[in-house]
């Protein structure tokens, strides 16, 4: 019977003999890699009891047609292999050995009983001399249940060394594994140095944001007859292991989920083993993100992404896994340019969404991606739209959104960001949202250069505000003050998402402090152009607020007329073969 292949180990990304090690391997002493082999001292061992090499066993079972499992090792030396199940109980787990076997350079061996617990893993330990651990894999006899084609999508705007990489990398992958799969580009920016060939399909556009490039990368493979697609980010790092491991379980995934999302997890790329969420819940009174700040290096972690169910909730499309079923069912992304779009296509297909250990990226940490132009005008602007357009009702979780940006960015007197809200609000009220995203974008970056202003300054040390940790009713009524009494102090505040309300009290002057790009800015307590926000904040919430009626129906229209293939293929100009 033929091996079908499920999930191979892996042992490193680019830097494997780094701390970050954890989340693939454990071992008790340093041990050497090369040329992609493991290198074990005698009488020593090895155990992938880690994020990346656990098997899910509890999920293969529930959401697949998999009833066979087998280990499969290729060494050189003579090892010993050992397998055990991890069961879950309420305030505790424990370990049962399923398998022992010593063996000579390779072997392939069933793993009985393994259906009987949450999870899976192997550990691998050489007899009198140095062991070299050549490939380690699980696998089934099973035939697969579905047929797949995966198309890997990819949106890039300027990151050439990024896209350039990641394309490489998952090309031989699907060479190498022989899997059916195409990858599929649309750049958004200056010309990038990749051919087309009968893997690699390159569009080269306008930048209409990430739900443009998307959208034309998804209607490229649904042109191709991808049954499945996988959204990527280009500014990530990856094993192609992902995508193989994405292919394989949508190949025996049971029929009654074959609809399900999968979403990778986003781990930190500066901290490997920071896992900053697997997926997202939405509700009225915020997100909640699954796995938030998780080290992975930890077993009791580990041993919960492992056995995490389904969820209804949103897919980050760093990397997110669908069915183009959906596509049809539910239409195209919105076009609304970038921050959201994966909030309101997940929540529009209800999607039940699942996450598997060891499919995940690697992408830099939000600080140094910080934009008030992405964080407040695209992500405000397209909340509203999301929250007034969506199936479920997420009025309130719209409503709660804008009150909190605009309350953060008067307390911190953020002009720039405030500037960028008005319009946001504006443009979500007038209906500018139907506008050409790619003309909208140029309006948005123009306003923003002609309002930000710059005042470097140098030769002063950070230091923690004394009203950082005050209750919160002590903040606002400080805050009062400064409209009441004439503010008197001189203050530091840190830029992006640490800029705190508290380090503004009673304070005329802030340096605000960039850690990442090691310069400041100073700000200044100007109560006129604060009253001035004040007063359209509340004159257009209350706006909304009172007619909302009006404007779920002005979203499900707009929803209705850009969600499908002929406005989108008209928008990005595509001349589509018939």
């Amino acid at each position: 019977m033929e091996k079908h292949i499920l999930h191979n180990f892996s042992w490193g990304v680019e830097t494997p003999y780094v701390a970050e090690n954890e989340i693939f391997f454990r071992c008790p002493k340093d041990i050497v890699i090369q040329d992609g082999n493991i290198y074990i001292d005698a009488f020593s061992h090895v155990s992938f009891n880690t994020y990346y090499n656990i098997f899910p066993s509890k999920q293969y079972v529930k959401y697949t047609n998999i009833k066979d499992l087998n280990v499969g090792v290729v060494v050189k030396g003579k090892a010993k292999i050992e397998v055990y199940g991890i069961k879950q109980e309420l305030a505790h787990s424990y370990e049962v050995n399923l398998l022992s076997h010593y063996f000579t350079n390779e072997v392939n061996l069933t793993i009985e009983n393994w259906s009987k617990y949450d999870a899976v893993y192997c550990r691998l330990a050489s007899c009198e001399d140095v062991v070299v651990l050549k490939k380690i894999f699980f696998y089934t006899k099973d035939e697969p249940t579905q047929d797949v084609k995966l198309g890997c999508c990819f949106c890039t705007y300027n990151r050439e060394n990024y896209i350039i990489k990641n394309v490489k990398k998952i090309h031989e992958g699907i060479v190498n594994s022989q899997i059916n799969s195409l990858i599929f580009i649309s750049n958004n920016g200056k010309k990038i140095n990749i051919k087309n060939n009968d893997i690699i399909h390159l569009e080269n556009s306008d930048n209409y944001g990430g739900a443009g490039g998307f959208t034309r990368a998804a209607l490229m493979a649904s042109e191709m007859g991808c049954t499945h697609i996988i959204f990527m980010d280009d500014d990530i790092e990856l094993n192609f292991e992902s995508v193989f491991r994405t292919y394989a379980f949508y190949s025996f995934i049971a029929s009654k989920y074959k609809n399900i999302f999968l979403s990778g997890s986003m781990f930190s790329l500066d901290e490997k083993w920071l896992q900053y969420e697997r997926n997202t819940i939405i509700d009225n009174y915020g997100m909640h993100h699954q796995g938030h700040c998780q080290d992975l290096r930890l077993y009791g972690e580990i041993l919960q992404n492992a056995t995490c169910g389904l969820v209804n909730g949103v897919a980050g499309w760093w990397f997110c896994a669908f069915s183009t079923q959906h596509l049809k069912d539910y239409g195209m992304p919105l076009p609304i340019f970038i921050r959201g779009d994966d909030i309101e296509f997940s929540r529009r297909c209800n999607a039940k969404i699942l996450s598997l250990p060891g499919i995940c990226v690697w992408h830099e940490p939000f600080y140094k991606k910080y934009s008030e132009i992405m964080e407040d005008y695209y992500l405000l602007r397209n909340v509203l739209i999301f929250s007034f357009s969506t199936p479920q009702n997420l009025i309130e979780f719209g409503m709660r959104f804008f009150r909190n940006k605009f309350i953060r960015n008067i307390t911190t007197w953020n002009y720039v960001a405030l500037k960028m809200n008005m319009m946001a609000v504006e443009d979500f009220i007038s209906g500018r949202y139907e506008a050409n995203p790619y003309e909208n974008h140029q309006r948005i970056v123009n306003v923003y250069n002609s309002v930000k202003k710059k005042s470097s300054v140098e030769g002063f040390v950070y230091y923690e505000n004394q009203y950082t940790h005050i209750r919160l009713r002590k903040k606002i009524l400080l805050f009062l003050l400064n409209f009441i009494l004439s503010p008197s102090e001189q203050g530091v505040s840190q830029k992006g998402f640490n800029r705190r309300p508290s380090d503004f009290i009673r304070k005329r002057e802030v340096i605000v402090y960039d850690f990442h790009k090691q310069c400041g800015e100073k700000h200044f307590f100007e109560r006129k152009h604060l009253i001035f926000y004040i007063t359209f904040f509340i004159k257009n919430y209350l706006c909304i607020f009172l007619r909302q009626s009006k404007f779920r129906e002005q979203m499900l229209q707009f929803r209705k007329k850009t969600t499908t293939k002929e406005y989108w293929n008209t928008l990005l100009k595509r001349k589509v073969k018939i």
